[in-house]
């Protein structure tokens, strides 16, 4: 999704539909939100507070794989 705050709303409105469908609560507390690079501070914050998720993923792993997947756009230079 992009870094705008119209997609953070729109994406805790979907959580919290799946919230009351499936009767499960998602744990904020152990959620990671990932940023591109170049997603200035204050929209992070922004972000963050809307999802009301505090933690960035920095290279984190989840089951012992990377939690970025994707293209590194390091070789297409």
């Amino acid at each position: 999704m992009k870094a705008r705050i119209s997609d953070a709303q729109q994406l805790a409105h979907i959580l919290e539909v799946y919230e009351r469908a499936s009767r499960q609560v998602i744990n904020m507390d152990k959620s990671y939100i990932m940023f591109s690079p170049n997603t200035n501070q204050s929209m992070r914050t922004e972000m963050k507070a809307c999802l009301s998720i505090d933690h960035e993923a920095n290279g984190e792993n989840y089951l012992g794989l990377p939690v970025s997947v994707g293209k590194t756009r390091k070789n297409d230079l």
